[in-house]
């Protein structure tokens, strides 16, 4: 049973086709590997003469950056240190959160306003009132710190709020589905991406870890 497939347009790829899109996507992901010693640029850059196979790899790319080639640094993604595959957590990730976090106080709905580091130690104004600390971890996404719904007393230094303002959020939708019995068949824990002429590309884990399931995910190739 094939354990990874492409397709096109609702046409599954042939052995010889699978094979040949592969080897072209991972001839081009090499290619961004090769660039961290080059001056930065867009990764679709790398390729002005793209093959037969490119729309594959572009699907590919965004489904793993969340963001097209042409909005994407060769650098920044070539940096990236990939340490075997990605497994999803059966059970979910915020049970995983929930046990790590297991013996620390953690209040639910307290959305943070405003962050004063203006002298020794920080003070953090929420909806529930002020919170102070020695020291304050920021780990919300891209989006919020670029909304200005929590300012900074005083202002993030320029560099600091430049690489926020230049770093993108990605658009990614996934979707988890159930089901109480075998409905694939022989099919093993497989990844199956679905190329398409529209403005999104789609993939589906099937069956990870062996369990009756399957993970859509989708993103734009345009940003919204």
């Amino acid at each position: 049973v094939q354990s990874e497939a492409y397709a096109w347009n609702g046409r599954r790829l042939d052995a010889q086709e699978f094979e040949a899109a592969g080897a072209y996507v991972d001839a081009c992901f090499d290619r961004i590997h090769a660039a961290k010693d080059e001056l930065d640029c867009a990764v679709a850059d790398l390729f002005p003469n793209p093959g037969p196979w490119h729309r594959q790899f572009e699907e590919a790319f965004l489904l793993k950056q969340g963001l097209p080639a042409t909005m994407s640094s060769a650098h920044d993604f070539a940096a990236y240190v990939w340490e075997g595959d990605d497994w999803p957590v059966i059970d979910g990730l915020g049970d995983l959160v929930a046990r790590a976090a297991d013996g620390i106080r953690a209040e639910l709905s307290t959305a943070a306003r405003k962050i004063d580091w203006s002298r020794r130690g920080v003070s953090v104004e929420t909806d529930r009132g002020t919170i102070e600390a020695r020291q304050a971890i920021v780990t919300v996404s891209m989006g919020v710190l670029q909304s200005g719904l929590i300012r900074f007393d005083p202002a993030l230094p320029d560099w600091a709020q430049a690489a926020i303002d230049g770093l993108p959020m990605g658009s990614m939708n996934k979707i988890v589905v159930g089901f109480r019995r075998n409905v694939f068949g022989d099919l093993e824990h497989s990844l199956w991406m679905a190329s398409t002429a529209d403005k999104q590309a789609v993939e589906c884990v099937i069956r990870p870890g062996g369990e009756d399931i399957e993970i859509g995910r989708a993103s734009c190739r345009e940003r919204v």
